[in-house]
C-alpha cells in the first residue's frame, strides 16, 4: 500500500461523530445450538445501540414521527471475528461514519469485556474507545440507513438540525477506530 493510500485508509476509519456505547450481557436466549451468540443477535444489538444513541441525543422515535420521517435499513454488513458465549459481557459501540442527503452510514464495534466489568461503567458516550485492545473485538459492522417518509415510503432530505446533532453531540473532535 502506498503512503497516499495508507493516509486515505486512515481517514476512512475516522468517525464523524462521537462514539456511543451500550453494555450487553449474552443471555441464554442469545445462544444457539452451537453454544455461541447467534448471528441474528448482532442485528438486534445493532438496532438497540443505534436507537439508544439517537434517543440519547434527543431524536427519539416520537421525535422522528413528529418530524415526518424515519430511518430504515437499506443494508447491513457484519464481520464476525470471535464468538461470544452465554454470560459474557460485551460493549456495543456505534458512531456515524457519514451522513448524506438521504442516507447515513452507521458503524459498530462489539468488544468482549472483562468478567468483572460493571454495566454502570459503559453507558453513553465513550471518551477513549481505542483503549480496549483489538484482541477484544468480537465483530465489526455497518448499516446503511435511508431517511424516508413513512406514509409515502419515499426518501426525505436529512434536515440540517439532525446532521448537526449527530455531528456535534457528546465529545469534541473526532475519534479514530482500529481497522
Amino acid at each position: 500500500m502506498t503512503e497516499n493510500n495508507e493516509n486515505n485508509a486512515s481517514q476512512a476509519s475516522t468517525a464523524c461523530s462521537p462514539t456511543f456505547a451500550k453494555f450487553i450481557e449474552v443471555s441464554e436466549a442469545d445462544v444457539d445450538i452451537w453454544g455461541h451468540a447467534n448471528n441474528v443477535c448482532y442485528l438486534h444489538w445493532m438496532q438497540d445501540v443505534a436507537v439508544a444513541h439517537s434517543t440519547a441525543i434527543g431524536w427519539s422515535a416520537e421525535r422522528y414521527l413528529e418530524y415526518g420521517a424515519i430511518w430504515v435499513v437499506r443494508r447491513h454488513a457484519i464481520e464476525y471475528r470471535q464468538s461470544a458465549y452465554q454470560g459474557e459481557k460485551i460493549l456495543a459501540q456505534t458512531w456515524i461514519a457519514d451522513m448524506k442527503n438521504v442516507t447515513s452510514t452507521r458503524r459498530y464495534r462489539f468488544l468482549r469485556l472483562p468478567n468483572d466489568a460493571d454495566a454502570a461503567d459503559f453507558k453513553g458516550f465513550v471518551e477513549n474507545p481505542d483503549d480496549i485492545p483489538k484482541s477484544a473485538i468480537l465483530a465489526t459492522a455497518e448499516t446503511l440507513w435511508a431517511f424516508i417518509a413513512p406514509k409515502t415510503q419515499r426518501p426525505v432530505r436529512v434536515p440540517a438540525e439532525l446532521r448537526e446533532t449527530f455531528g456535534t453531540t457528546g465529545l469534541p473532535g473526532t475519534v479514530r477506530f482500529p481497522n
